[in-house]
């Protein structure tokens, strides 16, 4: 990575921020992070970690209520 590279994304962000006195450093160091972060496709994580795991308290509450549908009905004699 250049120092120029740096310098106009620095720029860029400073320009982004409306162009505020003294942050020169700030955005230099901003700048530098962002060109060594490596890119991503703007989704947070992995797909597991994206997928919710099942809610054992919830499973249990649905069995329950469709136990008790079934025990509350009465087979015609």
């Amino acid at each position: 990575m250049d120092e120029e590279t740096i310098r106009l994304t620095a720029y860029r962000i400073w320009e982004q921020q409306g162009k505020p006195d003294g942050q020169d450093f700030v955005h230099w160091l901003q700048a530098r992070e962002e060109l060594t972060t490596p890119p991503t496709d703007g989704l947070a994580g992995s797909i597991e970690s994206s997928v919710t795991p099942p809610n054992p308290d919830r499973s249990k509450r649905q069995a329950t209520a469709a136990g008790q549908k079934t025990r509350s009905r009465k087979p015609n004699s």
